[in-house]
């Protein structure tokens, strides 16, 4: 999906939960309402998937109902929170990512 449909879907959502987050029920701000610039308004909409990448669920669900509007603050606690869940290993084979131990040279 390109960026242009990306923020389509995300007014739609917005508009049909009636700009309310999805997690917590609050009024969010509306897609677009920030200018990119530092870190975002707690309740900027943002675009959220109904299960985390780490989830047996993933997938299942139909097309545009797999995403949801969520607001910035429940977006990004609740990735924190199903991350420090994920044993560390899972987290490194995703990311490519290992870390070094002090006896292995770089």
């Amino acid at each position: 999906m390109g960026s242009r449909d990306r923020k389509r879907q995300l007014k739609r959502m917005y508009h049909r939960q009636r700009g309310h987050c999805v997690w917590c029920g609050r009024k969010m701000l509306p897609p677009g309402s920030h200018n990119g610039k530092g870190t975002p308004p707690p309740l900027l909409c943002t675009y959220d998937h109904l299960d985390c990448r780490y989830s047996e669920d993933r997938g299942k669900h139909p097309g545009e109902f797999r995403n949801v509007a969520a607001c910035w603050e429940c977006n990004n606690n609740r990735a924190a929170m199903q991350q420090a869940n994920v044993p560390k290993s899972v987290l490194w084979a995703k990311s490519g990512s290992y870390p070094t131990s002090p006896e292995t040279p770089c």
